[in-house]
Parts: C-alpha cells; sequence; structure tokens
C-alpha cells in the first residue's frame, strides 16, 4: 500500500498535469511523486535533479533546450494549477462519491495499463460498486461513432450483449451513440442483477468521476457510478476537453484484451483508439455495414487495409480475447497510417492545447488559457504566436479566440 505522502502527491498531480505529458513524464520517472509534487508548489530543485530530469527528457526524445529547461518549465507550467489545488479535498470529494484513488503498484491497479509503460496514468480515481480488479481479464472495448444508424445500434446490442452474456466486461467511453448502447447492451444482458453481481461493463470518463458527461447519459452514467464502474485519470471537478477525450482512448485501448469497432466515419475517433490498441499488442476487430453508409467507412478501412479482423457476432470478439474454448488472445501487430485527421493535427503539443482551450465562443484572456491549457506563460504565448501565423487564432476584443471561419 502506497504511503499518505504518495496518495497527495498523484492527487495533486493528476489535477494539475495534462495526461501525455512529456516532461512530467520525465520527472516523474526520475524523481518520484513526493519530490515532483515539493518541487511543483515551489520546493527549489537541486542542479542534480535539473539535470536527471534533462537527461531522461533527452532520452525521450525532447529537444536539448527543451530538456534544459525541463523542470524550469514544467514547474511554471503547473504552479498556477498547484496553487489551487487541495488533493486532500479531492480524496475526501471521491469518497463522498463511493469511490476511491487508485496508484500504480497498489492492489486493484488494472495490470493492462502498465503496458503505456511512461504514459500511464499518474493515477487513476474510480466510482463505483467495486474499485477495478488488477488483472482484469476478459475485458473488451467497443467503441463507435456518435451518430450511429438503427444497424449499427442493432449491432451493438448483439456483440456487447452477447459477449457480456458470456462473461466479458464491456469497456467503453459513455459518449452517445455506440458508448452508450454497449454500456446498456452489457447491462441487460449481464448476469442478473442481485447481490454480489460480478462487474458487467466499466466507463472511462475524459473528466472527473463526479462530471457525467454528456448531459444527455446522465441517467445512464449515474447508473454505472452506482452499480458498475467509472474510472478517470482526473480528480473530481475536472471538465472533459477534446485533449482529455483524445488521451482517454489509450485507457479504453489498454484496458481490453481486445476492441470492436462497430460504427465510424472516415475522421472517426474511434479509429484512434483501434491504432493505439495495436501499438499495444491489443487485437482490433471491426463490424461491416452497408457500403451506401458512411458511418461504415471506418470500419470497411480497417478491414480492407488488414488493420482489423471482421466481426459479425459476439463470439468472434469471445475468441479473440481467450473467453471461447480456452483460445488465448492473439497479439495484434501495430497498424500503419491509422492516425485520423483532427482539428489539432499538425500542431505541437503546446499548440494542440491552447487551441483546444481557445473558446469556440467569445474571448479569453492570457491567464485563463494559460490555466486551462496547462502550461507555463511563455509556452502559452509562443503557441498562440504561432497558431495566430497559422490563421488558427485571432486578437479580439482585448483577449484571445479562435478563428471564425
Amino acid at each position: 500500500m502506497s504511503g499518505q505522502g504518495e496518495r497527495l502527491a498523484r492527487a495533486g498531480l493528476s489535477r494539475c498535469a495534462e495526461p501525455e505529458d512529456l516532461a512530467v513524464e520525465a520527472a516523474l520517472g526520475v524523481l518520484g511523486a513526493e519530490r515532483l509534487w515539493d518541487i511543483v508548489r515551489g520546493s527549489a530543485a537541486s542542479q542534480e535533479e535539473r539535470h536527471v530530469v534533462e537527461a531522461a527528457l533527452l532520452e525521450r526524445g525532447a529537444r536539448e533546450a527543451s530538456a534544459a529547461a525541463g523542470l524550469a518549465t514544467l514547474r511554471e507550467r503547473l504552479r498556477g494549477r498547484a496553487a489551487e489545488a487541495d488533493p486532500v479535498r479531492d480524496l475526501e470529494n471521491v469518497a463522498r462519491l463511493g469511490g476511491g484513488l487508485l496508484l500504480p503498484g497498489e492492489e486493484g491497479w488494472p495490470l493492462p495499463l502498465n503496458d503505456l509503460g511512461p504514459g500511464a496514468p499518474v493515477a487513476l480515481w474510480w466510482r463505483g460498486a467495486r474499485p477495478p480488479v488488477a488483472e482484469p481479464g476478459g475485458w473488451l472495448g467497443v467503441v463507435g461513432t456518435r451518430d450511429p444508424t438503427a444497424y449499427g445500434l442493432h449491432v451493438t446490442s448483439v456483440i456487447a450483449g452477447g459477449a457480456a452474456a458470456a462473461g466479458a466486461v464491456i469497456v467503453s467511453g459513455g459518449a452517445l451513440g455506440i458508448d452508450a448502447a454497449a454500456h446498456r447492451a452489457a447491462l441487460e444482458s449481464g448476469p442478473p442483477a442481485e447481490a454480489g453481481r460480478p462487474l458487467v461493463t466499466a466507463c472511462v470518463l475524459a473528466g472527473g468521476v463526479d462530471r457525467l458527461y454528456p448531459a444527455s447519459n446522465a441517467r445512464l452514467l449515474q447508473h454505472l457510478a452506482r452499480e458498475q464502474l467509472l474510472l478517470s485519470e482526473h480528480p473530481p471537478g475536472c471538465a472533459p476537453t477534446r485533449w482529455r477525450f483524445l488521451s482517454r482512448n489509450r485507457l479504453i485501448a489498454a484496458l481490453g484484451a481486445g476492441l470492436v469497432v462497430v460504427e465510424g466515419r472516415w475522421r472517426s475517433g474511434s479509429l484512434s483508439t483501434a491504432h493505439r490498441a495495436a501499438e499495444l499488442g491489443r487485437w482490433v476487430g471491426a463490424v461491416p455495414g452497408p457500403v451506401t453508409s458512411g458511418t461504415s467507412e471506418g470500419p470497411h478501412r480497417l478491414i480492407r487495409e488488414g488493420a482489423a479482423e471482421l466481426v459479425v457476432r459476439p463470439e468472434d470478439a469471445l475468441g479473440a480475447i481467450g473467453l471461447l474454448r480456452g483460445a488465448s488472445p492473439p497479439r495484434q501487430e501495430a497498424l500503419p497510417g491509422l492516425a485520423e485527421p483532427s482539428p489539432i493535427d499538425g500542431l505541437s503539443e503546446p499548440e494542440a492545447r491552447v487551441f483546444e482551450a481557445l473558446p469556440r465562443r467569445g474571448v479569453t484572456s492570457l491567464d485563463r488559457l494559460v490555466l486551462a491549457a496547462g502550461l507555463a506563460a511563455g509556452e502559452a504565448l509562443g503557441a498562440l504566436h504561432s497558431l495566430l501565423a497559422r490563421g488558427r487564432a485571432e486578437r479580439r476584443d482585448g483577449g484571445w479566440a479562435r478563428t471564425r471561419h
């Protein structure tokens, strides 16, 4: 069991740092959570500490100038959020919600997340009838479009429901469309709702476990929070953002022994989840659909390029994840060329964070932008000027905004 200092430090870092932050990952690996949290909150870093973080960043592929300023930039980046962070309050809040916080190495920490390496969550917040299990065998990710066809909803019900009835735990993201249909199918087809009912579905959120987004799925998510399991790498109160949705996909990809894409357009985010799953060696399947349907373009692309196996019934997925006739999950080769276009394609990490933090309506100040993006002021200003040159941001009414189209 981790000590209280480690728990508070990781709780605090999870509020201040965005997922997959290279500098945070590097510093955490060489300094440890407690020391990094002290530095973020103002403790002076020694020359040796600066050097080991610089070396870790260089090893991870950072540029020399960025690596040299690594610890100082990281502290400036997180300083604003750290000043407002209260990990004790966050832990009390999640306990009141009927949940808790899991740290790497603790009992219950989902071991498949370790396959993410340095990109694994700093900590994992949960809410539900039970915490995660350490080795979630037979978990199956089911993802797809937010605007499904009647066909897609039917197939999701058949595949997710059939898999749940056979003992699989359905993992998805709680979004409109295929995600919600997969959760509902698992609830309807899993073991009867009685004392000791096993876990049948888990939902990974892009915000805190109290931020039940989207609002139109609130009733479903409330049920999952009571009877099943909500997971997030963000503490209570954190809002979902596009950056966090994209990062959330890697957790869905990692938690399952396999992943099924039901419907998705050519630019669907579900293809990026398939890409991450394949990178992690997970089995990937896709459901074919009518050739006249735009929502079938994504799965057809995966199948045509040999990136996914064709799935037409629950048994196709059950066999692949080892829940049919004792089969063992096959290892999926990495998928070439599946990174899907999005509004942040071609942007650096600071540029992408600032772009996503810019309001779609109205304007925001630089100070608010720095907090929303989780960057140092210099980083945010540099990213803003780069976006300005690209025509993606503009000065308007005394603040900053996305360029009008």
